[in-house]
Formats: C-alpha cells, sequence, structure tokens
C-alpha cells in the first residue's frame, strides 16, 4: 500500500510539472507558426483566427500601434479581402496618425498572418479603442470576422 501512495505522489509531482510547461509551451515551438504581439493584450480568439493587439510605450512622443491577425491552423488570412482597423477618437493627449489602417498600412507575413502598423503620438496616458475587420479561409469556406479591441497607451 505505500508503495502505490508513493507512486502516487510522485505522480502528482510529475503532472503539476508537465502542467507548468504545457503553460509555457507556445505553438512556434511545435513547429507551428505564431507571431508574438511584444506586450500582447490577451488575445482574441475567434473561429478560424487570433487577433492580437500590444500595448504602446509612447518615449520621445512617438510610438507604434501593432495589430496582428493570425490564421490558425487549417486557415489562411484571405489576400483577397481588404483587411482593415478604424479607431474611435483617441483620448485627450494622444494623437493618431491615421484613423483608420488599410491594407496598404500592413503587410502578409506569409499566408498566415497579417500585420497592421500605425504611429501615435502620445502626451498623456489613455486607453484606444478599435475594430478590426478581417477574413480567413480554410478549403472549404472564407470567414469574414469584426472585432472590437482596446489597448494601453502609455507616454515616457
Amino acid at each position: 500500500m505505500k508503495n502505490i501512495v508513493r507512486f502516487a505522489a510522485i505522480l502528482g509531482m510529475a503532472s503539476v510539472g508537465l502542467v507548468a510547461q504545457a503553460s509555457a509551451f507556445t505553438p512556434a515551438q511545435s513547429g507551428g507558426f505564431s507571431i508574438q504581439a511584444p506586450s500582447a493584450l490577451a488575445d482574441i480568439e475567434g473561429d478560424g483566427y487570433v487577433i492580437k493587439v500590444a500595448d504602446v510605450e509612447v518615449k520621445g512622443g512617438e510610438g507604434e500601434i501593432v495589430v496582428i491577425v493570425e490564421a490558425k491552423e487549417g486557415f489562411k488570412v484571405n489576400a483577397d479581402y481588404p483587411h482593415k482597423v478604424k479607431f474611435e477618437d483617441p483620448p485627450a493627449g494622444i494623437e493618431l496618425a491615421k484613423k483608420k489602417l488599410s491594407k496598404d498600412d500592413g503587410a502578409f507575413e506569409g499566408k498566415k498572418a497579417f500585420k497592421f502598423k500605425g504611429k501615435v503620438k502620445a502626451t498623456k496616458d489613455g486607453t484606444l479603442k478599435g475594430e478590426v475587420k478581417t477574413s480567413v479561409c480554410n478549403d472549404s469556406q472564407c470567414l469574414i470576422k469584426k472585432e472590437s479591441f482596446s489597448l494601453k497607451i502609455t507616454a515616457k
């Protein structure tokens, strides 16, 4: 009976270690495709895609907003769709170079991701809200999606 109890204790400790390792594991480590947005907020996950939005530290008055649309396994970002990011009016102390980002303000990274970039100036901290319009496809269908997001702007 003591051996069974010892085995159960060892098995329990091993499973805690496996859970800790699994939580640090990313798809890129498994040979999959993953793009990490710096300081990413919680990813917005939907059918066939993940949208990653990064908080922005504005140093010297200007910073860069990064929004990434990443296709999940079995999907690709639709190259024919006019992907867009539209921002709400920014709070006082935050100024956007463009309130709308289009396909011209980003680039495809293979067939699995599209990365938008936009300039922001800030003299005060604040939260910027926006919306992504995107499309991903698999062999049988294309999904057109709209997702809202927010990101923190920190003026340094």
